[in-house]
């Protein structure tokens, strides 16, 4: 995993999973 992906995926996942 790279962190553009967890910069970008990886806050829309946090957002989706509240």
């Amino acid at each position: 995993m790279t962190p553009g992906v967890i910069g970008i995926e990886g806050v829309v996942e946090m957002e989706r999973r509240k």
